[in-house]
């Protein structure tokens, strides 16, 4: 009986020593996860944006045509055209002749020489003169025109070819028309070809909206198309 008593009080000891070593056991319910909510946005206002103003386009300026710069005439070029006005043409020859050794590319110059060679019937002289001019002459469109029609004139003459436009026996155009006997010159008409046989031969050409017509007989040539040769040193 007393060593019941005493198991006992010893288990009624060691029990509460027990019981403060042991730390108590708790369960944890499951973990949440906490929500962050985000921040409340704040509205920024639109502040409008006006356009910049276009401006208007400025109106396009027409090109003014540039005048060709005439170059000054060398000295003595007056007493040259003096004598070249008294129909002093070798004294004039020579000194156009001095004005271009020296360098002057002007076109009145050659002009006055071609003239001056013309007049002296150095007619081979006289078209280089007014071949270069009608090339190089570019203050003056009238200026080119006339002597490239001279130079032109001029070369006629020399090969015995009538220099009016009137048709010619020995113009390289001839040819044979579709279905007609005989030789033809074709013409391109807005209409179409057009063809004129060598009935019109010595005949002057001319030309109404594109359309050639002939019939006058050409009073240089008196309708044969061609004249007497020129030669250097011959009258014309």
């Amino acid at each position: 009986m007393k060593k019941i008593v005493f198991l006992f009080a010893c288990t009624a000891l060691i029990i509460p020593v027990y019981a403060q070593e042991t730390p108590p056991v708790t369960t944890e319910g499951p973990k949440t996860t906490e929500v962050v909510q985000p921040a409340e946005s704040k509205e920024v206002p639109v502040v409008p944006v006006e356009p910049a103003p276009v401006k208007a386009p400025e109106p396009v300026k027409a090109a003014v045509p540039i005048k060709p710069v005439v170059p000054p005439l060398p000295a003595g070029f007056d007493a040259a055209l003096k004598s070249f006005n008294a129909k002093k043409y070798p004294e004039a020859t020579k000194a156009f002749q001095g004005f271009i050794k020296n360098g002057s590319s002007d076109e009145r110059i050659h002009d006055y020489l071609a003239q001056c060679y013309y007049r002296q019937r150095q007619y081979t002289n006289a078209i280089k003169e007014y071949e270069w001019v009608a090339k190089n002459g570019k203050n003056s469109i009238s200026l080119q025109h006339s002597a490239a029609k001279t130079a032109r004139t001029l070369q006629y003459y020399m090969k015995g070819v009538c220099p009016e436009n009137c048709v010619k026996a020995d113009d390289p155009r001839w040819q044979p028309a579709p279905n007609l006997p005989g030789r033809w010159l074709k013409f391109n008409t807005p209409d179409g070809p057009h063809y004129l046989s060598s009935v019109h031969i010595g005949q002057l050409l001319t030309f109404n909206r594109g359309h050639p017509h002939a019939g006058e007989r050409c009073p240089v040539c008196r309708g044969t198309g061609k004249v007497r040769p020129l030669k250097d040193g011959d009258p014309l």
